[in-house]
């Protein structure tokens, strides 16, 4: 708003005053555009009811090809694919897990405590359907630090890589309190405030994909009811710059319709007819949207 507040009243208050040569010997003589522009303007006066029309014409298409565009984004959107560094990154996707971090918080009620034997099957049976169906690797949290403590106490076998009893993970959680044991657990419990953290890895595959990954998690923790003791949320960095990318496409829209508004109101101010601003809404609106139906 400023910027406009400066453009129509510091600008044409310098140009009056500096009175410039040779914008002055400009104006005062024709050139080669004179003519045509005003031939121009003739015809669009001749046809001006065929112009609005195709001012409406082009509003509706451009609608249409708004409704082509699908915002997407990743991580090094910027890079070219023959890119060193998005080269390493794609073969980190083929052999490992990816670069994407995945983060995910998990608030427990007031009478859940995190060392239940119930609790934990249902935080394993989540992991579980993230690293199947939503492809997280390497992940990292308090389910998997208890199995895989059970797995080791029972001389490395797979066959106890599982939730162990209550009275197990009651000595696990003894185990846990010391000082060097506490600091590894601490990177996915806040015991004071019950909240607990997933982490671990996924593909630079888009935001929309991750978006519909988001939806099916929850209609699967929603259709098992695992989450009756606590809530959650995914979050991390990449979830942040996703938000982010939204809200600054729905935010740049946002001030494109404003700008045209804006205009209007000059246009109608100036001319002091009310019908220039629908006009000018009709012409402004219509470069916009050509230009969205281009992209598309």
């Amino acid at each position: 708003m400023l910027a406009y507040g400066l453009t129509f009243t510091m600008l044409p208050a310098i140009l009056f005053l500096a009175a410039p040569k040779r914008m002055i010997q400009y104006s005062e003589n024709e050139d080669f555009w004179t003519k045509k522009l005003h031939r121009a303007f003739a015809w669009v006066l001749r046809k001006r009811r065929a112009v609005f029309i195709g001012g409406l014409v082009s509003i509706v298409i451009g609608l249409f090809g708004i409704s082509l565009l699908d915002v997407d984004n990743v991580m090094l959107e910027d890079l070219r694919d023959d890119h060193l560094l998005k080269q390493e990154f794609r073969y980190m996707e083929e052999k490992f897990s990816g670069v994407r971090p995945f983060e995910m918080a998990v608030q427990l009620d007031s009478a859940t405590s995190p060392f239940e034997y119930d609790f934990l099957v249902q935080l394993d049976s989540i992991e579980t359907y993230l690293e199947r169906e939503y492809h997280v690797g390497n992940i990292m949290s308090l389910s998997r630090l208890i199995k895989s403590i059970n797995r080791e106490l029972n001389g490395g076998s797979e066959d106890f890589f599982v939730i162990p009893e209550q009275y197990e993970i009651n000595q696990i959680k003894k185990m846990l309190r010391r000082e060097e044991a506490k600091r590894v657990a601490e990177l996915f419990i806040n015991q004071e405030n019950k909240v607990l953290r997933i982490s671990g890895k996924v593909g630079d595959i888009g935001r929309l994909h991750y978006e519909e990954e988001n939806r099916k998690l929850d209609n699967y923790i929603s259709q098992y009811q695992l989450n009756d003791h606590f809530s959650y949320k995914v979050t991390g960095t990449a979830h942040l710059i996703d938000l982010n990318n939204r809200k600054l496409v729905d935010n740049m829209v946002l001030d494109l319709f404003l700008s045209v508004v804006v205009i209007g109101i000059i246009m109608a101010f100036i001319y002091k007819s009310w019908r220039m601003f629908f006009l000018t809404m009709v012409r402004t609106s219509s470069q916009f949207l050509s230009h969205f139906l281009f992209i598309a």
